[in-house]
């Protein structure tokens, strides 16, 4: 069913233990270099355990411990790094779209395209949040002074510190203003490119 709803058409096994891994050491060590990917990394984990190291936005580590029955999705561009844990077994699945691309690109990566995305999709997480909250506002404002009545009106907004670079949050068509919510506003990338897909919304307005 994920492998359907995501697209992945790509799938194999990897067994990460001294026994089955041919250069174990090696790519251990490989495995543990901090790197992003140009393609999402997705392992849903069979037998055994081990651990990822991902960054924060405070380019802090945070470790995720995985079992048997977990699934794991790391963005594309995302710093991260594995590591096994005391029992030095981990089975996992790896899923792909299209042709895989195991090639991981270490740090520094700042100017890869990949890491550039990652950046442009998740890095103004807290200012976006803050800034949907006060579009939300502003437009109900409008709206109890009489300003933009029913779903007239629209209103869009860059997010982050990218100049014209950066993504813009933009109202939806067809959303009556005082029933407007926070998670109703589409995130563009100024290629046009749909980051953020409200569930409700048609499309993002004509207005703007």
């Amino acid at each position: 069913k994920i492998r359907d709803s995501r697209g992945y058409n790509y799938a194999d096994i990897i067994t990460c233990s001294e026994e089955c891994l041919p250069d174990y050491h090696n790519k251990l060590k490989a495995f543990f270099e901090e790197h992003i990917h140009s393609d999402e990394e997705v392992r849903y984990i069979l037998k055994g355990s081990g651990y990822f190291d991902v960054r924060d936005r405070k380019d802090r580590w945070i470790r995720i411990k995985l079992t048997a029955g977990d699934l794991i999705v790391l963005p594309e561009g995302i710093y991260h790094r594995f590591t096994m844990d005391s029992k030095n077994f981990t089975q996992a699945m790896r899923l792909f779209k299209g042709v895989p691309v195991w090639t991981p690109i270490n740090r520094p990566a700042d100017s890869h395209l990949s890491r550039e995305r990652y950046l442009q999709r998740f890095q103004p997480l807290e200012e976006e949040q803050t800034l949907r909250s006060t579009i939300v506002s502003c437009l109900r404002s409008f709206f109890q002074q009489g300003w933009c009545l029913g779903s007239s009106g629209a209103m869009a907004c860059r997010v982050g510190a990218g100049g014209r670079g950066a993504p813009m949050l933009i109202t939806p068509s067809g959303v009556p203003k005082e029933q407007l919510e926070s998670e109703d506003l589409f995130l563009v990338a100024t290629t046009g490119e749909l980051l953020k897909i409200p569930s409700r919304a048609a499309k993002v307005s004509d207005s703007t």
